[in-house]
């Protein structure tokens, strides 16, 4: 079965619009990933004791942090970051 029939079996039999149906999903899918992106971002934050990848920067040019071994967690907050923004961004255009 397509994803176009299943979306119109699941719709039919929950007596919604299509649409409807794909908004709610969409919104319930996006907010998951959202959670989850962040709750990682939390992690590695509070594992180099930082708020953001911004205080990490100042850390290293202050030289307060190795980035030898920090780079992985530094470029992972980054792309993290940059994906929540990309998330919320979303969220908002569809609510």
């Amino acid at each position: 079965m397509g994803t176009e029939t299943l979306l119109d079996e699941i719709a039919k039999h929950l007596g919604m619009n299509k649409e409807h149906v794909l908004r709610e999903s969409l919104e319930v899918y996006l907010q998951r990933e959202l959670v989850k992106l962040e709750t990682e971002y939390m992690k590695l934050c509070t594992k180099h004791r930082v708020s953001s990848v911004e205080e990490m920067e100042d850390l290293y040019r202050e030289g307060t942090i190795d980035e030898k071994d920090t780079r992985e967690d530094f470029m992972r907050l980054d792309f993290l970051e940059d994906r929540i923004t990309k998330l919320k961004n979303a969220l908002e255009e569809l609510l």
